[in-house]
């Protein structure tokens, strides 16, 4: 197993890993942080700047929320998501606040580097949050 650097973030190929996620959250997964690694599904992922920069901005949720807030928060929007909201697997992984700041910034490469700290929890409010799908294999927001 090779693990290779990428903004400074231990990355490593995983296909399984990625797999269960996706069983997990029912959306397809190309890469995944558990911290303080991001795994991926290929080389093609691997080589994709959009994809590591979405898990690295993760990466920087994890830090400022003192790694458990993360995994604590997350779950309790998921959970207020699928059985409260009623909304299905897929929905509820785009709603959380984490993926509505990966999402929303993946495609600006100097987002780490112009990024605030604290801007993680402006997406735990509503206003901030934007609707997602995944049609035909890509990803819109609204």
């Amino acid at each position: 197993m090779k693990i290779h650097f990428k903004n400074n973030i231990p990355i490593i190929m995983s296909p399984f890993i990625c797999k269960i996620t996706a069983v997990i959250f029912g959306v397809p997964i190309g890469g995944v942080n558990l911290f303080p690694f991001i795994f991926v599904r290929d080389e093609k992922i691997l080589n994709n700047d959009g994809y590591i920069n979405h898990e690295s901005i993760h990466t920087r949720q994890y830090l400022e929320t003192l790694i458990f807030g993360l995994i604590i928060i997350t779950s309790i929007q998921y959970i207020y998501a699928r059985y409260i909201k009623k909304m299905p697997k897929w929905q509820a992984y785009y709603f959380l606040s984490g993926e509505q700041e990966a999402h929303q910034n993946d495609t600006n490469k100097n987002y780490l580097k112009e990024r605030k700290f604290g801007s993680y929890y402006k997406y735990l409010l509503p206003k901030n949050k934007k609707k997602m799908v995944y049609e035909n294999g890509k990803r819109i927001i609204f």
